[in-house]
Parts: C-alpha cells; structure tokens; sequence
C-alpha cells in the first residue's frame, strides 16, 4: 500500500483547477559592508477564483523567504515557546540581520543539535520536530484551508561547516501525517516515523536546478513508467502499469507535492516489512493539512535542502517536539524506528517562516 495516494485522482484534478501557479516576487537590500539580505515573498490562491494570499502556515506567513549570512554556529538548544519566533528577517536591524536569525532559530529548538551522534561521513542534518496533532485521515482525504486543523512539523536543516559544527541552513514550517508520529508505525496508520536516518534518493517532477545532485531522477509524468517499489522501497521504471506496484511518481494527484522530493531514509530496501513504504521528505500543497506519513515543507525549501544534500551525506532526525533523548545516538542503517516511549506532542508550534541562510 502506497503512503501518499489517500486522495483519490478526482480530488487531485479538482484541487489542481483550484490552485494556481505560484508567484514569486524579490527584493535586494544591502546592509552592514558584505552581507546581503535576499526577501522574497510568494502566495497563491486556493479556493477563490481570484488571486489571494495562501493562508498563514503554522502562524507565520507561508513562504516568507529571508536569506542571509551564517555568522554564528547553533548554541545550546532550549525549549520552544509560543510567542518566540523567528521574524522575519528582512525587519531585523541592518549589521547584525545573519547573526539574528541564525540565534534565533537555534534558541527555539527543542532539541541540542551537538548531541546528536551522525556517521561521519554525514555532512547535514534535517530535523523533524512534530507538533499537537489537530486532524485525522478524514480531514487529510478532504483537505482544508482552516490551519487551525492542520498537524504541524517545524523542519530544521543544519550543515557542516569547516570548524566541523553544524550550522544552521534553513528552516520551513511543514505537515507530517494524519496519524501524528510513532515508532511502532506500520502500512496505512498515517504516522510520520520516528527514528534517524541517512536520507537518500532525490527525484522530483521538475526539472534539476543549479546545485542540484547529480543523480537527481527527473520523473518523465509522459512516459509513466516511474514508481516507488511496495516491494523493494526504492524507486523503480517499469513501462507495464499493470506491473507497477507501489507509489506512481508520474501520477496526476501528485503534481505539486512531488515537484521536489528527498527519501527519508526510513525502512531502506523494505527491510522492516509492514512498516510502510514511500515516505518522503517533499513539497506542500494548498490546502493539505497533513500527509499521509510524510513530511511536508515550503517548496523553495525543498529546493535549497536538495543543494544542501548534493555536497554530501545527509541524515534526518524525526521525533515529537522536546523528545529527542532516545533519537540522539538512534542512528539505524537499515531504517527502523528509533526504540524508547514517545508521547503524543501538544505543544502549539510557534510562528515558523521559511528562512534560508546563505
């Protein structure tokens, strides 16, 4: 059984006529000698047939870009809090804008990203830190623009730098699946996975972009004959459809949401039969307030942290916010779940743009 298909072909024509193409809009502003700041803002309408912003993500505003320079390494990490945002970085005072982001995203993490222990070839790190879950597989089949009903993931991306710390690269609010977060998952529960893993695979539907990996698999929707495997867990090119079992890439329903993609890493080569097959790191959509398993993130994200996996390995933690000491020294080869006892998150996810630090 494939993660991704709880939506029906119908619903994903009918919501395709829905959204239109996104636009994308910038502005420069230079500050403080060298540093630069690039703001870029972009919406979209969904349910209207005139132009309108997309509603706020996660209490921020969904796909608010800010761009700056790294000047400073994550700190010890404290507990997240409403309230204690990252702003936007184009409103920060000119001179010290980087410096700022790059604290206060650290600052609101509930995790200490120095503890976790990484292969060494691992270059990044995504984090995946779940929020209150606020709907189920009905509201996910549906879909809604009510963010109040959507099941919330703040996704962190951290990069090795010369001084061999990992430091903070972007940040995007996201969505994680109907089902909330476990690390007992199995087939069609609708849970994101719990555990630490080397991510793998970039695919997308759209075609690469500077900086992209070099094996990224462009998915030809024409020629139909690319899928990822309920059998194997990997993607696979059969020409037969009727052969094709598992997640069609090349289907309808997923344009948009597979535009740029990243394997988790979860399950590798179906090792843990009945855990679930096809669960990616990859693009929002309007009005999808949850995954089937999944996570979900703002897509120019998406685009940056396919740059970042391109210049070396790249791991990805996921666990409920605050409940990271059992996912720290979790690393699993093979994909599995993280072991240990988790909790249903209920912490309301703070105000989370998409920030990309340079």
């Amino acid at each position: 059984m494939t993660e991704e298909n709880g939506w029906n072909r119908t619903d994903r024509r009918n919501q395709r006529k829905r959204t239109e193409r996104v636009k994308r809009g910038s502005e420069r502003a230079h500050a403080f000698g060298r540093l630069r700041l690039l703001a870029a803002a972009w919406a979209a309408a969904a349910f209207l047939s005139s132009a309108a912003a997309i509603p706020a993500f996660a209490g921020g505003a969904y796909g608010q870009t800010a761009q700056g320079q790294v000047v400073s390494g994550p700190g010890e990490a404290a507990a997240a809090a409403a309230g204690n945002s990252v702003g936007n970085a184009a409103e920060n005072t000119a001179g010290n804008t980087a410096e700022k982001t790059a604290a206060e995203i650290t600052s609101a993490l509930t995790f200490d990203v120095n503890r976790f222990v990484l292969p060494e070839d691992a270059h990044s790190l995504i984090t995946v830190e779940g929020f209150a879950v606020k709907s189920g597989k009905e509201v996910y089949k549906t879909g809604t623009s009510d963010t109040s009903l959507w099941n919330r993931a703040r996704v962190t991306v951290f990069e090795r730098g010369s001084d061999g710390l990992l430091h903070v690269k972007v940040q995007s609010a996201g969505v994680l699946g109907w089902g909330g977060m476990s690390n007992h998952r199995h087939t069609g529960d609708g849970t994101t996975p719990i555990g630490l893993w080397k991510a793998d695979t970039p695919f997308g539907r759209k075609d690469a972009l500077e900086g992209f990996p070099a094996d990224y698999v462009k998915i030809d929707t024409a020629a139909g004959s690319q899928y990822w495997s309920d059998y194997t867990n990997r993607l696979e090119t059969n020409a037969d459809a009727a052969s094709q079992s598992g997640e069609r890439l090349y289907a309808d329903w997923a344009e948009g949401i597979y535009d740029y993609c990243l394997n988790s890493g979860f399950n590798k080569d179906n090792a843990q039969k009945g855990t679930g097959t096809a669960l990616f790191l990859h693009c929002t959509v309007a009005d999808k307030p949850s995954t089937a398993g999944c996570v979900a993130i703002d897509p120019e994200a998406m685009k940056e942290i396919l740059r970042i996996f391109a210049r070396g390995a790249c791991c990805i933690a996921q666990a409920p916010a605050e409940q990271f000491d059992s996912i720290y020294a979790a690393y699993s080869d093979t994909g599995a779940c993280a072991s240990g006892s988790f909790r249903a998150p209920t912490a309301e996810m703070p105000e989370t743009p998409t920030v990309i630090l340079e």
